[in-house]
């Protein structure tokens, strides 16, 4: 069975969270990730590379909406995550 609490509450922007379940929630998106990639470069698919892609892209923010809610532990808007990004791009 799904744990519906993982997908439910640690992948969105608002709220807290702790250090283990951070660490745990960016292993567990990593290791799919990992695993993705490792298939479709060992088999060269098309289709699974563009399931990688995919998957790419919901990782940046799912891994987003991780540091978000740190942020929010430490006392710090998300908005703080927008910096980097400006900066990069000036």
């Amino acid at each position: 069975m799904w744990n519906t609490e993982l997908w439910g509450k640690r992948y969105k922007k608002s709220g807290r969270i702790g250090r283990l379940d951070y660490f745990k929630s960016q292993l567990f998106i990593l290791a799919i990730a990992t695993g993705l990639g490792v298939l479709s470069f060992l088999t060269l698919s098309k289709v699974l590379i563009c399931v990688s892609f995919i998957y790419g892209c919901t990782y940046l923010w799912l891994t987003f909406c991780l540091i978000a809610k740190r942020l929010h532990d430490v006392g710090l808007s998300s908005w703080i995550l927008l910096v980097p990004i400006l900066l990069t791009f000036r």
